[in-house]
């Protein structure tokens, strides 16, 4: 194919070109509503907004110097979804108590299934307003001493941990520290299992808390939706039947959470007193 009859161009060469302009033509385009809106924010990057500095720099990080630079309120998009970074404390209560009927929802990436959506992390609307009055009561006073004694022992295991490493004179990784620790609380208050994670790191439990809390998150398919909104459908459907969502995961917990509601049915997992109904 010649242009202006002068340079010749082969047809795919100039069919990848068009695409290229027209992938950075709906880049612009998409990263344009916080400008045209007024709203003061960072020029994002081409297809990763803020990711990049997310990445580089941490979000807490970012997001505090975006604060410092921009103000209270800063349009900024993961990838080219628009998100509003609100650090203004009025505006705050207005969004999750006055206004909290207007933003009960999260962004999901992929096209859900009625058993994510069952989940109170991805609930919507009056099924999360359902899940959320009958969740409440586990957080009293009466409730959370329940969990005291477990959470004792985590923390037990986490000063041992320190102690241990810190005898090698080589600097301490706190981050893993804190996260195995994490993953001890939860298993222990809410599955009624005991896993000590930085000295087990094999254990199934640690395995699979792992795998479901980086695992979706890291992926590229989830970065890739990011950029194409409009695709989430179709690549989430992709995803489901091509078992690249954590079958296994899901699987697991699954099991995990039966297992104890058997044992707080049979008295001998009293924390779990509290939400077994809402469980089953």
């Amino acid at each position: 194919m010649e242009l202006l009859g002068v340079i010749s161009v082969p047809g795919w060469l100039l069919t990848i070109l068009l695409l290229i302009l027209t992938f950075c033509l709906y880049s612009k385009w998409k990263h344009s509503l916080w400008k045209r809106l007024g709203v003061p924010g960072p020029e994002p990057t081409p297809f990763l907004g803020i990711l990049k500095e997310y990445f580089e720099k941490g979000s807490c990080n970012t997001d505090l110097e975006l604060v410092r630079k921009y103000g209270n309120v800063v349009g900024v998009y993961q990838c080219h979804i628009p998100s509003l970074l609100v650090a203004d404390p009025e505006m705050l209560k207005v969004i999750f108590v006055k206004e909290f009927s207007n933003f009960p929802n999260r962004f999901i990436p992929v096209k859900p299934t009625e058993r994510m959506l069952a989940g109170v992390a991805l609930a919507q609307g009056k099924h999360w307003k359902f899940l959320r009055s009958t969740i409440s009561p586990t957080f009293t006073v009466g409730k959370l001493k329940l969990m005291v004694q477990k959470i004792e022992k985590c923390c037990q295991a986490l000063v041992e941990n320190i102690h241990s490493q810190r005898g090698d004179n080589e600097p301490v990784d706190m981050k893993e520290l804190c996260g195995a620790f994490t993953m001890d609380v939860i298993s222990s208050t809410a599955f009624g299992i005991e896993v000590n994670s930085q000295k087990e790191p094999n254990n199934r439990f640690v395995y699979y808390g792992k795998k479901a809390a980086i695992g979706q998150l890291a992926s590229s398919f989830a970065v890739f939706i990011m950029m194409f909104p409009f695709l989430k459908n179709i690549v989430g459907t992709i995803l489901l039947h091509g078992n690249r969502v954590g079958k296994d995961v899901i699987e697991f917990f699954d099991t995990a959470l039966r297992s104890a509601i058997d044992l707080r049915k049979d008295g001998k997992n009293e924390v779990l007193e509290y939400n077994v109904n809402t469980i089953e």
